[in-house]
């Protein structure tokens, strides 16, 4: 029996380690089963519907249909003169949670030596 995923995204969220544009809208948003959105993750949804033998006239149809219902071009609403500072701003916090973690990941491997160390010296 699938085990069903309740928002998988159609279009990819992050590209190329950049925000895509297509983001947790409703019509960026499907639902399928959870081996099928594993199996599809950043293809393009018609691309993959093609390899799997699933790209019916009508499947495709009701997609496209679905996703032109309220679509909003935010990809390229961001990249307007509005957004300029906003984006700005979020790209150095996204850089500050990165070093975050990669302070983070330097000091769990500290721990995990000094462990390695003290339990050593234990025996």
């Amino acid at each position: 029996m699938c085990s069903w995923v309740p928002v998988p995204h159609i279009k990819a969220v992050v590209v190329k380690t950049a925000y895509s544009g297509f983001g947790h809208q409703i019509n960026n948003l499907l639902p399928c089963c959870k081996s099928c959105n594993s199996a599809k993750g950043n293809k393009d949804w018609k691309l993959y519907l093609i390899q799997k033998g699933l790209d019916t006239e009508e499947r495709i149809s009701r997609i496209e249909n679905y996703l032109n219902h309220n679509y909003s071009d935010t990809k390229n609403l961001l990249e307007t003169e509005e957004f300029k500072e906003d984006l700005k701003v979020f790209n150095q916090i996204k850089e500050q949670v990165f070093e975050l973690f990669k302070l983070g990941d330097q000091q769990a491997k500290h721990i995990r030596d000094k462990i390695r160390q003290v339990s050593k010296s234990l025996k």
